[in-house]
């Protein structure tokens, strides 16, 4: 599976966190994340695309999504072997994003600094990881 994590912002106070995770994802979990540097919404739209492959499945990351469990998550990932999952910038993102998008994802109905969004989604590949090879780390 070939991951990848398009966020609009600059790296953050999480980086040791996220790299840890990645550190421990083994194929098939391959997971690259791309920067996009602030700007205003088409702009930063104009870049996330520029980053998006025809053959991918994108997954928007918007409080006004639809909410997975832990196994609904991990079977999009496996269901799609080219996934791409974007966190926009403040504003949101450009209505060409929102339109290219396959599905829009909610980690929650609240707002959240995009930075922690970054953590929480890796760590939540890397469950998806744990629960698809059975490891212990996801307890059911």
């Amino acid at each position: 599976m070939s991951i990848k994590l398009i966020a609009v912002g600059k790296t953050t106070d999480y980086e040791t966190h996220i790299a840890n995770y990645i550190k421990r994802l083994k194929s098939p979990f391959n997971l690259n994340i791309k920067s996009v540097p602030y700007s205003d919404k088409n702009q930063e739209g104009n870049q996330i695309l520029k980053n998006v492959n025809a053959n991918e499945f994108v997954i928007l990351l918007d409080e006004r999504g639809e909410q997975l469990d832990n196994f609904s998550f991990k079977d999009t990932l496996v269901k799609h072997p080219h996934t791409t999952l974007i966190i926009g910038g403040a504003y949101g993102v450009s209505d060409a994003v929102f339109s290219r998008a396959n599905f829009t994802l909610s980690l929650s109905r609240l707002v959240l600094p995009h930075e922690i969004v970054r953590l929480i989604l890796v760590e939540q590949i890397y469950r998806s990881q744990a629960i698809f090879t059975n490891h212990p780390y996801h307890h059911t």
